[in-house]
This record gives C-alpha cells, sequence and structure tokens, in this order.
C-alpha cells in the first residue's frame, strides 16, 4: 500500500482526472487535498481547498475528465436552530 501522506483526516475520498489521481481528507480546520500525476511521481503536499468546512457533515469529491467537483458544508452559512 503507497503512503499518501501523514495528514490526520476522517472520510478520505479519492477520485481520477484525466491527468492526476486527487486525495481529499475532511479535518476540523478544513478540506486538505494531494495530488499526484497519472504517469507517476510522488503525491504533493497536502493544501488546504478550504477552511470553512463544518465537519458535521461528510463532503464529496467526483472526477469528470478534467475537473473534480466537490461538495461540502460551509460552516459560514450554515445556522443553527436550538
Amino acid at each position: 500500500m503507497e503512503k499518501i501522506s501523514d495528514l490526520d483526516a476522517g472520510e478520505p475520498e479519492m477520485c481520477r482526472t484525466k491527468d492526476y489521481y486527487y486525495n481529499f481528507g475532511m479535518t476540523g480546520g478544513g478540506i486538505r487535498f494531494s495530488l499526484k500525476s497519472v504517469d507517476g511521481g510522488s503525491w504533493s503536499e497536502p493544501k488546504f481547498l478550504t477552511r470553512t468546512f463544518t465537519n458535521r457533515r461528510g463532503g464529496g469529491a467526483v472526477a469528470e475528465s478534467d475537473t473534480v467537483h466537490v461538495c461540502w458544508l460551509d460552516n459560514r452559512h450554515e445556522i443553527n436552530i436550538g
């Protein structure tokens, strides 16, 4: 098994576009991702996609041709009813 990163993240998502593999991880601080060329090489260092992930509901990532679609609940717009 290939090690992707030391990122401690829940709900990992992997997908592939035409040219890259993507690994997404949901953390309390946001959503991070790493990528790697389908031709080989190493995984990139994890970078933040967003720092406003609410971490209460799962996100999702789907690839199509050369585009990745990622969905998540953004905590800037969440309304708590209590």
